[in-house]
């Protein structure tokens, strides 16, 4: 995350659930604390040769996990230009594709960006992110789905949302045309790792009324949303918390239109081409007194509810993209 978010806060609460053999049930605490400690500490592409140098194997190391789980992995390159006299540094966003079996046209996208701020570890922003994406990949990569799930790791988000909005660019269409793909709902994962229960922990956005902000504890994960996609966000943070039971969800679902602060993370060029999007988030430095420090290190994440907020995440995009039976599936898979 480059800025504050602007969060205008409404809590979503729904009666637990619980499900049988589910891909929420086979997200691991462990895996994810390996994810994250697995990454650079030093990953900028705004530093020097040894973030540069921990930028590109941050990449490789994503690549080749995300090969080693079976998929072909995509990439693309992009390039970011220092202001002033500076050579252009290049990087990649990369991504994979669980291909649905209905609907394969249709997508939906998580995404989470992988580079980090100058003089900063990026723990929670955003080793829980790509982390998450991670573990996604592996509980989700067997599943059958009728739309297809895509999961991305971008970045230069920190330099100006670079990555994502080269994406976009080149592969979103605002309008796409019958039978071309069209992405039906965006998922951005910044920072989702650091909780705490002490009173006046949470903080509101610079202008916006107390009211509208239903706890000062940060004991939630935050939805960042808007109104015109209530048919996609409102099923989503649903989902998550039956397939996680006991996460708190809290949303700005009821804004009609984002405010300037809103758009601040991967999510934001999506929105610019009409795509429902939304941005997951334990809300930055309205709660993080880490953020974009050195002190964001692993220590500081709370591996209990950040896992809780993964294996809502896995339950819900499993259900989002819609499961198929066996017999549906061979039945889709026939020509």
């Amino acid at each position: 995350m480059r800025a504050r978010h602007c969060f205008a806060l409404l809590a979503l609460t729904l009666a637990p659930c619980t499900f049988g053999a589910q891909p929420q049930d086979r997200v691991e605490t462990e895996r994810l604390r390996s994810s994250i400690a697995a990454l650079p500490v030093h990953r900028a592409i705004r530093g020097d040769e040894e973030d540069l140098a921990g930028l590109a194997e941050a990449s490789e190391i994503l690549e080749k996990t995300l090969a080693e789980m079976g998929y072909e992995v995509h990439e693309q390159a992009v390039e970011w230009k220092p202001f002033g006299t500076g050579e252009p540094r290049q990087s990649r966003n990369l991504w994979v594709d669980i291909e649905g079996r209905g609907t394969p046209r249709e997508v939906i996208l998580v995404a989470a960006h992988y580079d980090a701020v100058v003089g900063s570890p990026g723990a929670d922003d955003n080793g829980t992110g790509v982390a998450a994406v991670l573990e996604l990949a592996r509980v989700l990569r067997d599943e059958a789905m009728d739309k297809t799930v895509r999961l991305m790791l971008t970045t230069a988000e920190e330099v100006g949302l670079v990555g994502s909005r080269r994406y976009v660019a080149q592969y979103v269409k605002r309008s796409p045309a019958k039978g071309e793909e069209r992405i039906v709902g965006m998922i951005s994962l910044d920072m989702l790792g650091y909780f705490s229960d002490e009173p006046g922990s949470q903080k509101a956005p610079t202008g916006l009324p107390k009211t509208l902000l239903p706890t000062d504890q940060g004991n939630f994960i935050g939805m960042l949303a808007i109104l015109p996609h209530a048919s996609f966000h409102v099923p989503l943070a649903e989902a998550m918390m039956e397939s996680a039971p006991g996460l708190k969800v809290i949303s700005t679902g009821l804004m009609p239109i984002p405010l300037p602060d809103m758009a601040r993370s991967d999510h934001a060029p999506f929105w610019g081409k009409g795509v429902p999007a939304v941005l997951l988030s334990d809300t930055a430095d309205f709660r993080n007194p880490h953020y974009h420090w050195s002190t964001d290190t692993i220590e500081t994440i709370d591996f209990e509810r950040y896992t809780q907020v993964v294996r809502g995440l896995a339950g819900a995009v499993h259900r989002l993209a819609g499961p198929v039976g066996e017999g549906e599936a061979s039945e889709s898979a026939s020509p």
